[in-house]
């Protein structure tokens, strides 16, 4: 099911030709078929740039491509324009650099890397190639250019990496400015940076997007780097943007996507993203006031600022998208598809349904033109039902229930019933077919059971059958094998389950949230006309509490729960750990879990000092056993994280002047006892309900929250159905809490819904149709077609097939394509053929007819009657003679 959906995707993007999914256009250039990986745009005009030097500009409604001799055999990253109306373009070129760096009149061409970085500018007409001037050996020589940001005094930044050897995966960071006459070196491989992937600046700073977990500073009036701590989550680092207030975001990957902010005061912090399996995250971009984060197939994601969370928007992709770029009113982003998106609103789109096919043409059915059509339903979110009206005029008959049950015959061979029940929700119930000794076969219907009492291995499947549609739980009753008997397996009986039995088939509801058929629906709309089916979601009550903790509440209509974190006070609640190292030195922990450490001391006879590592969750001290005295080590233990205090125990009979000897003292002592204080409660007044969740700011975590909250009850007992939350979940890792930096309070809002909606077509078979000529010839003849099909089918593309029946299938003799509605073709060889057109419409349908017999090849003499009658297929094979 999912690869099927994925196929229809693409296959739909294709060839639709306006809107993908809801706010999200669809745009190709023509002919394009490179990927793209950069794009710029400003109020007026966009770029779009790619493998293959391929480039592309977009105004007045039209893209338009512009690449020029200087991009041939480059692969460009990035693009940018200026102010003064340059447009700069970067990446690189396979081979040698293409300048004569060390101006000897020749191009040189002792360069050992494998690709050079290139950067070309724009002038409106024609692409030049700007010499950076630094050749491979200079420190400021780049591989590739992968990232251009421009000000607003059209200074621009070129960054990028240095490949140091031709099999090094890791170039080393290259940032270069250029204000229009010649490039400034900021950094070069001296500097020993990682790659910088992407880059973005405000008037004062540039900052830079690395591998290797690394993000930099650029003080534009200084030139001066330095490093921003991100935190150990080996991510890397692939664009970067940030808000007026001196907010950051920056976006990457790891195994998964990833995305981060940062603030003055608490540095960068892990976001989170309402999805457990983030695709790596590629770029990021601010449309009006909604920050937009794009990345691997297709996968976008919005920030809701309210709840302080990443949520998950449609595109209608499945190609990476590589960049992002705010194009006037709009947000546009490119992808590895040779493809564009526009975002043309800032509201996300979470919502959507595609119908296969949009248009169909009908077959008449019992006097009924009919048309099965399948409605997949892309809507995003925690989704607990689906409403599905198929607002198909005035048909609204039950629908009947179904099953297949299976068994084997008498012989071994598999044998199956395919069973219709009556209509409605009644129909749904569970069907038996059971041995009865020496009873005549009848059917028994108890409350939601229906039992076919049989003689196994003796009574027909016909027989069976008969019996079945005799009563009246079911209606029809397809047999695989007819006369051979039922054999029941081992057990008691055989069981199936009708399912999907319903009252009005202009109704489906399916509230299952497991399995791929819930994310569909099937319905058989009857005469030909448009029609409108929509879908209604409804959505689970779901908050987030400070972007950390989500939190799923009772399926209710009304708001639930107001959820409150408050601290317990200025003394800490929270239990510290406590041990003694050697029955000497007693050491007590902060307070909390986090004390609840191994500390151990090993020998380091070499050491002038004593010196500490924490690896997991064990200190590791490393001092010189016989020298080292027992005051020194409780001064370093002092200057420990966690540890609050280290001191001589009060039963010690050694001072602080004695020296430590690791043969006869115990050299190993673990911290328990530590806890993290928290506590909840429930209260309800005037009809509102509140938890409040007590902790130690800056202690207590978001795990003991989140479990704290999930363990509220109504009333205090063992009974777990009083749980005022369903389901909690981290959306960040596992972090302290503390209450100065997180939004501490939120509401359960109850169940949601929202509406998307599509059209259906259903058209009458003679609305395809088109004219041949001719329809015989002798020999050989140029076959000439035109469509006279209804022009509201709206038919962008068309194909015909000239083909005829043969022993091992069908034979194409000929085809031609046309996005005129005429074309041409040849055929030649001898024999009678069917002629097929296939069309393609504006909504991405496909639809086909043919017309048998339609064209016959006749030989030279056919119809002769000199020859005596000798057959035109006799002639035309033989001789001129």
């Amino acid at each position: 099911m999912h690869k099927r959906l994925a196929l229809f995707i693409v296959f739909f993007i294709c060839v639709h030709a306006s809107t993908a999914f809801g706010i999200w256009n669809y745009e190709r250039p023509d002919g394009n078929t490179s990927a793209l990986r950069g794009c710029w745009s400003d109020d007026t005009v966009s770029y779009a740039v790619g493998d293959n030097g391929v480039a592309f500009r977009h105004k007045d409604s039209a893209w338009t491509g512009i690449t020029g001799a200087a991009l041939e055999g480059a692969h460009l990253f990035a693009v940018h324009g200026t102010p003064s109306g340059a447009v700069y373009a970067a990446g690189y070129r396979p081979g040698p650099p293409r300048f004569d760096t060390n101006g000897d009149g020749q191009i040189n061409t002792d360069d050992t890397q494998s690709r050079h970085g290139v950067i070309f500018r724009y002038n409106g007409s024609t692409w030049e190639e700007l010499n950076t001037g630094y050749e491979p050996e200079s420190q400021f020589f780049a591989s590739s250019f992968v990232g251009i940001w421009a000000d607003d005094d059209s200074v621009i930044y070129f960054a990028g990496g240095k490949k140091l050897s031709g099999n090094n995966e890791a170039p080393t960071g290259v940032l270069l400015s250029y204000d229009g006459a010649s490039f400034r070196p900021l950094a070069g491989t001296a500097n020993g940076l990682p790659t910088i992937n992407g880059i973005w600046g405000n008037p004062t700073h540039a900052y830079l997007a690395c591998s290797s977990d690394t993000i930099l500073k650029l003080n534009r009036s200084s030139s001066v780097l330095s490093f921003m701590k991100t935190g150990a989550y080996a991510v890397n680092y692939r664009g970067i943007h940030g808000d007026d207030d001196g907010t950051l975001y920056a976006v990457g990957q790891a195994t998964y996507g990833y995305i981060f902010r940062y603030h003055a005061t608490n540095g960068w912090e892990p976001m989170g993203i309402d999805r457990n399996d983030t695709p790596p995250i590629y770029c990021i971009a601010k449309h009006g006031a909604l920050l937009v984060a794009s990345g691997s197939y297709g996968k976008t994601y919005y920030l809701d600022r309210e709840q302080n969370i990443w949520k998950e928007m449609l595109v209608g992709t499945q190609s990476h998208i590589n960049c992002l770029s705010v194009a006037g009113n709009d947000l546009l982003g490119a992808t590895d598809g040779g493809e564009l998106y526009r975002m043309t609103e800032q509201t996300p789109n979470t919502a959507f349904i595609l119908a296969d096919p949009p248009t169909s043409i009908g077959t008449l059915v019992d006097g009924t033109l009919t048309s099965e059509v399948t409605l997949y339903d892309f809507s995003l979110g925690d989704i607990w039902k689906r409403e599905w009206r198929f607002h198909n005029g005035n048909h609204h008959a039950p629908v009947p229930s179904y099953a297949a049950l299976y068994s084997h015959t008498a012989s071994g061979v598999s044998t199956a019933l395919y069973i219709t029940g009556e209509g409605g929700e009644e129909s749904n119930r569970e069907l038996r077919i059971a041995h009865c000794n020496g009873c005549p076969p009848h059917v028994d219907i108890t409350n939601d059971t229906v039992t076919a009492y049989i003689q196994s291995g003796h009574t027909t499947q016909n027989a069976l059958k008969e019996l079945l549609e005799n009563s009246t739980a079911v209606s029809d009753v397809y047999v695989r094998h007819g006369e051979s008997p039922w054999v029941i397996s081992g057990k008691e009986y055989d069981s199936a389950f009708l399912t999907g039995g319903r009252e009005d088939e202009d109704l489906y509801i399916n509230e299952a949230t497991r399995g791929d058929s819930d994310y569909l629906a099937v319905h058989n709309y009857k005469d030909e006309g448009t029609f409108e089916p929509n879908l209604t979601v409804y959505r689970e009550n779901i908050a987030f509490l400070g972007g950390a903790i989500k939190i799923m509440g009772r399926r209710t209509e009304t708001k639930g729960p107001t959820i409150s974190i408050v601290d317990a006070g200025a003394t800490d609640l929270s239990s510290a750990a406590q041990g003694t190292l050697g029955n000497s030195i007693k050491i007590t922990a902060k307070p909390g879990a986090r004390g609840n450490i191994c500390i151990t001391l090993g020998n380091e006879p070499e050491a002038s000092e004593i010196s500490s590592v924490f690896m997991g969750s064990t200190l590791y001290v490393s001092i010189h056993s016989g020298v080292t005295s027992l005051g020194e080590l409780i001064t370093h233990l002092n200057d420990q994280e966690p540890i609050s205090e280290a001191a001589l125990s009060g039963t010690a009979t050694v001072t602080q002047d004695d020296i430590w000897d690791m043969a006869t003292m115990e050299n190993t002592v673990i911290l328990e006892g530590g806890e993290n204080y928290v506590a909840s409660a429930y209260a309800e007044s005037n009809g509102s309900e509140r938890i409040t969740v007590t902790i130690d700011s800056g202690i207590t975590t978001s795990r003991d929250i989140a479990n704290a909250i999930f363990n509220t009850r109504t009333i205090h007992g063992d009974d777990t159905s009083d749980r005022l939350v369903k389901e909690l979940e981290l959306t960040t890792p596992e972090m302290v809490w503390k209450l100065e930096e997180h939004a501490n309070e939120t509401t359960l809002p109850g169940i949601t819904t929202e509406t998307a909606s599509t059209t259906v077509r259903i058209v009458d078979p003679n609305a395809l149709n088109f004219d041949h000529s001719p329809t015989e010839a002798k020999l050989q003849t140029t076959v000439a077609f035109n469509d006279t099909s209804d022009a509201s089918l709206d038919i962008i593309k068309w194909e015909w097939h000239v083909f005829r029946e043969v022993s091992t299938g069908y034979e194409t003799k000929a085809a031609v394509e046309s996005e005129t509605g005429a074309a041409e073709v040849t055929v030649s060889d001898l024999g009678t053929y069917d002629i097929g057109m296939q069309v393609t419409l504006k909504d991405g349908s496909t639809l086909h007819m043919q017309k048998e017999e339609a064209l016959a090849i006749k030989g030279k003499n056919a119809g002769d009657n000199s020859l005596g009658g000798a057959s035109g297929c006799f002639i035309g094979s033989g001789s001129d003679g």
